[in-house]
């Protein structure tokens, strides 16, 4: 059986191959400092633009078990070639003695082989994680890799990776706004799927189209684009016409192939930043970024609503109906509005006096470690960012957010009055509510 490959030829830098060759002249395994190759090895995987996937491995000859996932490996490799924006892959022998301090590095030891995902913008205390799948079959771990990609914090994301997460209806009727493409592909799946993410990374670095995932099932989204089936692909304009995407067989496959060889639609080349880079994403003022929203959402549920010890009376009812508000138009990811839901549910069945600072960052912590539901406990402003870390932050988000808010409480009313024009009463009224009873800046009110 023939070595094991990296990626083809055409797509591996020169310099990974560092990781499946010995280095010339090296005698003993000695410490990062001391062996270049380890070093530049080292180099190429942490703080990478890009996330990577490595195999750990011993000779074939040694281990019968590494000869059985080489024909895995192979045909994982030419499966998602076109997804090397977001993911690199390579492969490391475990048994050389510089490769193998790379892998006592990672902290894989035997038994081979292993799988280990490192992140993008990983620093060395981060080691990466492990598939730990029964069935190393190219689809299993093909859909760990997207639940692996999923993982990245918004802060670390990988540049040229799109968004995974499903998008609502609002947005998809709104892309075109701030997004000059051609086409959007939506593709209309059920929430176990992994159809639309697999399309979304195949098209990577494809011009002139965006894909974007949606959850079907919703009555409204159904009916709008005339879906009848679970998976469907319908393709919107910027005009706002749409039409179904025919293909033969409704599957990743002749999807990508069908939106690739679109009209205008070619493919592209881009830049992936340094590795050495400050992850300090540049913003446009005319756009708002989940970062800031999110952030906002940690501030004043982890901090300015749990900094009290309980609630009562008209602070707890103001509080139940700035969360109604956020429960009904916070255009987030699922995860975030999962979450809110939970919040939600509590205070709509919680008695009058709210034990705020147990209960309610218990759940907005997730302690119980429900799936599925995660707001992150951090800030990382983009547009919200400022020139010194005293400066806009937090209350540039939370204005951010009121804003978003009472224009969604818009588009979802405007849209269910059949375009009738509809005030934004809810959401202002909560919002007022919410500073006068919370809001912690007392001269910003």
């Amino acid at each position: 059986m023939a070595p094991f490959p990296i990626f083809p030829n055409a797509y591996v830098p020169a310099l990974l191959t560092l990781l499946v060759m010995p280095t010339v002249g090296s005698t003993a395994a000695p410490t990062w400092g001391e062996d270049p190759g380890v070093r530049t090895a080292r180099a190429a995987l942490l703080n990478a633009s890009s996330a990577w996937l490595l195999l750990l491995r011993a000779p074939e000859n040694e281990c019968p078990q590494c000869a059985a996932v080489a024909a895995t490996w192979r045909a994982l490799a030419l499966d998602i070639s076109g997804w090397r924006g977001a993911i690199h892959l390579a492969t490391c022998d475990c048994s050389q003695g510089t490769h193998g301090q790379l892998c006592a590095e990672f902290g894989v030891t035997q038994p081979y082989p292993a799988l280990r995902f490192i992140q993008a913008f990983s620093n060395a205390s981060f080691p990466g994680s492990t598939y730990s799948g029964s069935s190393w079959s190219m689809v299993s771990v093909r859909h760990w890799l997207i639940q692996q990609l999923q993982s990245h914090k918004l802060d670390a994301w990988p540049p040229a990776c799109p968004p995974l997460e499903p998008i609502s209806f609002a947005e998809a009727l709104y892309f075109f706004k701030n997004n000059p493409v051609f086409y959007l592909a939506l593709i209309v799946e059920e929430k176990t799927s992994h159809i639309g993410q697999e399309v979304i990374l195949d098209l990577l670095s494809y011009e002139n189209i965006a894909v974007r995932r949606v959850l079907g099932g919703t009555t409204a989204l159904d009916r709008h684009f005339g879906v009848t089936s679970l998976p469907s692909c319908v393709i919107l304009f910027a005009n706002g016409s749409h039409v179904p995407l025919s293909t033969p067989v409704h599957n990743r496959t002749y999807y990508s192939y069908a939106l690739q060889t679109l009209p205008g639609v070619v493919r592209g080349s881009y830049k992936l930043p340094a590795h050495n880079l400050t992850f300090q994403r540049p913003f446009d003022r005319s756009k708002v970024y989940m970062a800031d929203l999110e952030g906002a959402l940690h501030w004043l549920l982890r901090i300015e609503v749990a900094a009290l010890p309980s609630l009562s009376g008209t602070a707890a009812e103001a509080l139940k109906s700035f969360v109604t508000v956020l429960f009904k138009f916070f255009p987030g990811r699922p995860c975030v509005r999962r979450l809110l839901a939970r919040v939600h549910h509590w205070l709509d069945t919680s008695s009058a006096d709210y034990p705020l600072q147990s209960h309610l960052r218990r759940i907005v912590d997730n302690v119980d470690q429900i799936p599925g539901v995660f707001l992150p406990n951090n800030t990382s402003w983009v547009g919200c960012q400022g020139s010194a870390p005293m400066f806009r932050g937090y209350l540039c988000a939370l204005w951010t957010l009121f804003h978003v808010l009472t224009v969604q409480e818009a588009i979802i009313k405007q849209y269910a009055a059949a375009g009738n024009k509809i005030g934004t009463v809810e959401a202002v009224g909560a919002i007022r509510s919410y500073i006068h009873h919370f809001m912690g800046c007392t001269h910003c009110v």
